[in-house]
């Protein structure tokens, strides 16, 4: 199941944020159950690394990222995204994988480099992803893609198919 959202920025109202977040979260539950959540999204914030949340749903914390990311912690409008992701069990994918740069934006104002852009995947199939990276400039931005690849099953069965009679037939 693939998302991709725009995030506003710190200079628009809380309200703009929190409808946002509302909308993202009304999207994912439209997913199927088994479905895998990858969403890209431009979050105008800072996550930071190793950032652990209380899950609201039990007693269990989620870690939404992992130990590599160009910010060491989240700035405040990067918790809201925290706290919306931990809502949703979807991770930064980028943040797993130990790279040379992690920035996907650079600031031309205070003339600073910035991981603003983020590639989100369900907490559950984190194993399935092989690597989540910034990407080389493709247009004129200022940010840079972001690219994950996706371990996926050659084979994914029909519900109604029984594996059962499927293996006994290959072995008559």
């Amino acid at each position: 199941f693939v998302i991709s959202a725009y995030h506003p920025d710190s200079k628009r109202d809380d309200d703009e944020h929190v409808s946002l977040i509302s909308t993202l979260g009304d999207v994912i539950s439209r997913a199927p159950k088994d479905a895998i959540i990858v969403s890209g999204e431009d979050i105008n914030s800072q996550l930071g690394r190793n950032i652990l949340i209380d899950n609201e749903d039990s007693s269990l914390h989620s870690k939404i990222t992992g130990p590599f990311s160009h910010h060491i912690h989240p700035n405040d409008s990067g918790m809201p995204v925290a706290r919306h992701a931990t809502a949703h069990n979807l991770t930064s994918a980028a943040s797993w994988f130990q790279k040379r740069r992690y920035d996907t934006h650079f600031c031309h104002l205070t003339k600073t480099y910035l991981q603003l852009d983020h590639v989100f995947v369900s907490a559950s199939a984190q194993k399935t992803v092989v690597s989540c990276a910034r990407g080389k400039q493709l247009t004129h931005s200022d940010h840079l893609p972001v690219y994950i690849t996706l371990r996926v099953t050659k084979y994914i069965p029909r519900k109604h198919e029984n594996f059962k009679k499927r293996r006994r037939h290959f072995h008559h």
